[in-house]
């Protein structure tokens, strides 16, 4: 399949700051808040497509996780794992997470080729267990 060449919009540029500008790995919606202060009359709809498409050119990684109910992004594309915390909500990077500490090749002898994956922990961050001791 032939890749499809996207020209470069201010409004995708913006998107992909804001995300760039933050370690928090915020949903779609506060990209949106963030992203119209730069420009005022973005739609959200301009903002998830501006995402699916940062997504799809491997710029930013969309985290989906079985405790929160929307997306969030990260422009962090290097290889590593993410923290969720469940008690906060709050998702940190976890780094020096490598493909060959979860993926054995023998295994998937024959089944095919991973092109990606993610790795998710859960649990309560160091944070939030200060704060319940």
């Amino acid at each position: 399949m032939k890749e499809v060449k996207r020209r470069n919009t201010r409004q995708r540029n913006v998107v992909l700051s804001v995300l760039k500008n933050t370690h928090s790995h915020p949903d779609a919606e506060w990209i949106y808040q963030e992203a119209r202060k730069i420009i005022p009359n973005l739609s959200l709809g301009t903002v998830y497509r501006n995402l699916k498409i940062l997504k799809d050119q491997g710029k930013i990684i969309e985290i989906k996780s079985e405790f929160s109910p929307s997306a969030r992004y990260d422009a962090e594309v290097s290889p590593h794992g993410h923290f969720h915390c469940t008690t906060c909500d709050s998702i940190i990077d976890v780094h020096g997470v490598r493909s060959g500490d979860f993926i054995d090749e023998t295994v998937l002898k024959g089944v095919g080729k991973v092109a990606s994956f993610q790795v998710v922990f859960y649990g309560t961050c160091a944070s939030c267990l200060s704060r319940n001791s």
